[in-house]
């Protein structure tokens, strides 16, 4: 190892780019700490977005609003063919349920009896025949 004599001016030269190193990081920190905060914001942005777009198009198609949620982690192009598939099933399963529902019960047949003549225990038998 040499024994060198620094002059001033190297010494200054010599803390002033340690100085500025020095400075440099917290300065690439803070950068990379907004570019991430950026990021974040960003993709909060676009996750509101498709929501959004999710229940514009399931408004538009008179579908419940709660599978929003499902099409939100779709594309665009997948989420209209979604939406497509589920009106399409959605609304063929309430028709089912429509003509279900109108359908009823079957009108009962055969001869009505005269309850009046039957004692309580053969009338109450006749009325629920599962509870004898």
């Amino acid at each position: 190892m040499e024994n060198t004599t620094l002059t001033r001016e190297e010494v200054l030269v010599i803390v002033q780019e340690a100085l500025a190193a020095q400075s440099a990081q917290p300065e690439s920190a803070a950068l990379e700490k907004r570019e991430e905060a950026l990021a974040a914001q960003e993709a909060a942005l676009n996750a509101r977005e498709k929501q959004d777009r999710a229940l514009q198009l399931l408004r538009e198609h008179q579908l419940p609003e709660e599978m929003a949620a499902a099409l939100a982690l779709m594309t665009d192009e997948e989420m209209a063919a979604a939406v497509t598939a589920w009106e399409d099933l959605f609304r063929s399963r309430v028709q089912q349920a429509v003509e279900e529902r109108l359908r009823g019960n079957a009108p009962m047949t055969g001869v009505m009896q005269d309850v009046s003549a039957l004692s309580d225990a053969d009338y109450y038998a006749s009325l629920y025949p599962h509870l004898t």
